[in-house]
């Protein structure tokens, strides 16, 4: 009985199945995290990481004074929308808030445009509370402020993570060829389309480039000449020459302005 007990206590533990699930790892770029929902398109995540924002100095339509290139780091992971937000998702959250009282309704399934970006703050934080996240935006939306560090919910992206998750990696002046992965003068009839039919690039994000042009966080730089207070906005739209529709371009608005070619999309935190 003694020997036999000797002999379990110095026997190797039993191995660990062969199904035994591998230790957790963050999700695949570009993996599905939600889908979409009335309220909001599906959110995809976006790793950290590192790349080079602007362009180069033989890129084809660069202007040289906007597109400086420079080391950028993406210190955290997040989920963002995988197309813009549709006019029916912004009547479902906000109604008719923030748009201007002549404008005709859009089509439900084309990006939400003529929203100013404080409108834009103002769908985030509702759309945050519909959830049961904490706002972002919860103060004067007038002031001239970043989100709150703590918040869980919706932002609208900086222009360095906007750039950083439309290039998905790549380094030239799109994602893909540009025909099949935006809607801009050449072929899109001057109008606006419906959300996601272009190819996406490899985060499976739609539309980064074309369609709706897309605010920022990003307040312009005053060195650069833009009025101050004006938000960068990226991607450009359906009416953009061929050369301007560049993950590297950029443009600016005021935030009290709006217009019939600039829309947005959002992210948030991944927990």
């Amino acid at each position: 009985m003694l020997s036999l007990l000797i002999g379990l206590l110095a026997a190797p533990p039993p191995a660990a199945p062969a199904s035994a699930a591998p230790p957790s790892s963050p999700p695949a770029a570009g993996a599905l995290l939600a889908p979409a929902t009335p309220d909001r398109p599906a959110l995809v995540y976006i790793p950290a990481g590192r790349y080079t924002m602007g362009s180069p100095p033989e890129e084809e339509g660069r202007f040289d004074e906007y597109e400086e290139p420079r080391a950028i780091r993406i210190a955290d992971a997040f989920a963002m929308m995988q197309t813009e937000v549709t006019e029916a998702q912004w009547t479902a959250v906000v109604g008719d808030q923030g748009r201007p009282f002549d404008r005709p309704p859009g089509e439900p399934d084309h990006p939400a445009v003529q929203v100013g970006w404080f409108a834009v703050l103002r769908f985030a934080d509702t759309l945050s509370l519909r959830e049961g996240l904490t706002p972002c935006y919860p103060k004067d939306r007038r002031g001239e402020r970043q989100p709150d560090d703590a918040c869980t919910g919706y932002r609208l992206p900086t222009e360095e993570q906007w750039e950083y998750a439309a290039r998905a990696g790549t380094r030239g002046p799109t994602y893909g060829p540009l025909d099949a992965i935006a809607w801009y003068a050449d072929n899109s009839g001057g109008t606006l389309h419906p959300v996601g039919q272009k190819q996406p690039n490899a985060w499976a994000l739609y539309d980064m480039l074309g369609n709706a042009s897309e605010w920022t966080l990003t307040r312009t730089e005053a060195e650069h000449g833009s009025r101050v207070g004006e938000r960068v906005i990226r991607g450009q739209s359906y009416k953009s020459l061929k050369s301007w529709v560049r993950a590297a371009s950029r443009g600016a608005l005021s935030p009290d302005f709006w217009n019939e070619a600039t829309g947005f999309r959002l992210l948030r935190r991944v927990r």
